[in-house]
């Protein structure tokens, strides 16, 4: 029995060794030979999480359906920002993009928004507002963002507001501005002369969306900490339009036509909440019907009827006889 036990012992002791000197799997590095063990799978043998497949025999980039290539200091493959990428590549949290991530629709390595890509396509800048240590991280060259008091800001903080979907900083409409300079006004406006003021421009919208007024009926874009109220587009009957209270940088610039008895509901132009009314194509505005409530429009009129007083209805009689007299 003692030498089955010894035997036993010595089996088991045998066996770990043999385990220990086994050499421990590792996937192979770009240039090394390599074989495609499965055809559906040709990147077996390489390295996939540095973006190796292989290719004629050695580990390659994979640059079938990507633009990557070798990098030597990281010892991997990368695919800079604005380039070709896998999106259905899982082996890394950016699908195989140097920073950023790859865009499912585009196919392109970018960063999230509200950042903008290095012009070596190596990084993206940090968001406004959050913590820097210099210029650089801030993107200053694409974003014109600096590092100011340990924070990634625009140069004037009243004057400029930042374009998350453009990820760059803007002028303000109704802030001065230097036509041709660095720093643009929104899309929606130019930098023209303003009258009667030598040498000096300032942001106005152009043709197509012009400044907001009270009669927008979007309030608060007038504040004096913003300058001049943005600029809006009217839009008719069914259109799309804005159902919130938008502030400065984020106006959606979508009113419905207020003169067309029209109102914003679920990001719709709708008529107006009033009895009877109902929208006439040919008059390009909502009409009463009979014994409806009637609405009479005067701002802007001869009577100068300021536009608190504007909003005039007749309500019809309770009871009306045969001809139309009260009983």
């Amino acid at each position: 029995m003692a030498v089955l036990l010894v035997h036993l012992e010595l089996l088991i002791l045998s066996s770990l060794l043999s385990l220990a000197v086994q050499p421990s799997l590792a996937y192979l590095q770009y240039g090394q030979a390599c074989k495609a063990t499965v055809p559906y799978n040709r990147n077996e043998d390489c390295d996939r999480s540095a973006l190796l497949s292989c290719q004629n025999g050695f580990c390659a980039c994979h640059t079938n359906v990507t633009d990557a290539f070798y990098h030597p200091t990281s010892k991997k493959c990368i695919i800079l920002l604005g380039t070709r990428c896998d999106p259905n590549f899982y082996h890394t949290t950016t699908r195989g993009c140097v920073a950023g991530s790859c865009n499912q629709v585009t196919k392109i390595c970018s960063c999230l928004p509200g950042r903008a890509a290095s012009y070596e396509g190596l990084s993206c800048s940090k968001l406004i507002d959050e913590t820097c240590s210099s210029d650089a991280e801030c993107g200053y060259r694409q974003t014109l963002m600096k590092c100011v008091a340990g924070q990634c800001s625009c140069p004037n903080s009243l004057d400029n507001y930042f374009d998350r979907d453009a990820a760059i900083c803007r002028v303000h409409t109704g802030s001065t501005c230097r036509p041709g300079g660095y720093l643009s006004c929104d899309s929606e406006a130019e930098c023209v002369p303003v009258p009667k003021l030598d040498k000096v421009s300032w942001c106005q919208c152009n043709a197509k969306y012009p400044t907001a007024t009270k009669q927008t009926s979007i309030r608060g874009l007038d504040s004096p900490h913003y300058g001049q109220a943005p600029c809006v587009k009217v839009v008719q009957f069914g259109e799309q339009c804005s159902s919130h209270q938008p502030n400065y940088a984020t106006a959606t610039r979508l009113v419905c036509d207020i003169n067309a008895q029209l109102m914003c509901k679920n990001e719709k132009c709708i008529c107006q909440f009033r009895t009877g009314l109902q929208w006439d194509n040919e008059k390009k505005s909502c009409v009463s019907g009979l014994l409806g409530q009637c609405f009479i429009p005067t701002y802007g009129n001869s009577t100068k009827v300021t536009y608190s007083q504007s909003n005039k209805y007749w309500q019809p009689p309770r009871k009306l006889n045969m001809i139309g007299y009260n009983f």
